[in-house]
């Protein structure tokens, strides 16, 4: 997903994982501009690598925008 989204955009990601729950994963993309195209193409890129359904049964993957 991260090498799908930067070959779409150029934006570059980050992943992280949270301390003592490791299957708690966070992505995180600076300096995205187009938040509209961004998010098509992150959503493109989640749907083409069929990531969902190897998601840990009742939970989900979901994004969360913050701005400075």
């Amino acid at each position: 997903v991260l090498d799908a989204v930067h070959r779409a955009t150029g934006i570059r990601g980050r992943l992280l994982k949270k301390r003592n729950e490791p299957m708690l994963w966070m992505e995180i993309y600076e300096g995205v501009t187009d938040e509209a195209g961004f998010e098509w193409a992150l959503a493109e890129a989640v749907a083409a690598a069929g990531i969902l359904p190897l998601l840990q049964q009742g939970s989900s993957r979901h994004a969360e925008c913050f701005s400075e």
